[in-house]
């Protein structure tokens, strides 16, 4: 029998396997289209994931602060309709910093951090698996914005999706029901999902939030291009790009 006391070592799968030739056809198609785009996904290596950890700290990044005091002030709400020993798996979980401030209250049995490089997230867990010994842990590296493989070690009851900070935004109507579809999928009646959408702001307060004083958002969404000259290869000269945010 396990000693709560004595942390668990976290375990660490990675499921996501690159397709070099299916990456780089990603990418040229997006941005060949009509309106350019590149999936969100590419901006978070490793810089880019703890660039985008920074932004969430700015004073003008709204998001961040408010979701956390919604966390404080319902928190206990929150705990009573999930109720303890859930299995809590935390899309996109980054530094895991969200999940860790509802641990305590949540009290999941299984806490699984899905992101798509679990090199980020093995550092955080390991601190978080030393404040939370009783806690089971695993992180699955994965791209969960395709399709949603969890591997076969999970339970299959009691799966409370954690989704915060808006990032369904990331996809367009049609992608985001078909996200929420393969999520429902895996979720039997005693799971559910916890998620945070961002209503529309005034202007300034948007284009503030996503261009920051400090100049890390135009960081992070620079470093992209330097992710895609490694990807490709490509040779975009970050010095002649510009950010630019406007809503």
């Amino acid at each position: 029998m396990h000693d709560p006391l004595v942390p668990t070592s976290p375990v660490f799968i990675e499921l996501h396997r690159s397709d070099d030739a299916a990456v780089r056809a990603e990418i040229i198609a997006g941005l060949l289209a009509p309106a350019a785009a590149i999936a969100p996904k590419y901006f978070y290596d490793r810089l880019g994931s703890s660039l985008f950890a920074a932004i969430c700290l700015t004073d003008e990044y709204y998001p961040t602060r408010t979701e956390a005091a919604l966390f404080d002030a319902h928190g206990d709400d929150i705990a009573r309709s999930i109720g303890p020993g859930a299995c809590l798996i935390d899309l996109g979980a980054g530094d895991c910093g969200k999940a860790g401030r509802l641990m305590t209250r949540l009290a999941p049995a299984h806490y699984v951090a899905v992101d798509i490089s679990v090199d980020y997230v093995r550092e955080a867990m390991l601190a978080l698996a030393r404040q939370h010994p009783a806690v089971r842990m695993t992180g699955i590296g994965t791209d969960f914005s395709q399709q949603l493989d969890l591997g076969p070690d999970l339970p299959d009851a009691r799966r409370w999706f954690f989704y915060p900070g808006s990032s369904i935004g990331n996809f367009d109507p049609v992608d985001a029901r078909a996200f929420l579809s393969r999520l429902r999928s895996q979720t039997d009646p005693q799971g559910g999902l916890l998620i945070g959408i961002d209503l529309i702001k005034p202007v300034d307060v948007l284009e503030d939030a996503y261009d920051d004083r400090l100049g890390i958002t135009a960081a992070f969404n620079l470093n992209v291009l330097a992710n895609l000259n490694r990807l490709l290869p490509a040779d975009f000269d970050i010095r002649q790009w510009r950010h630019r945010a406007l809503f």
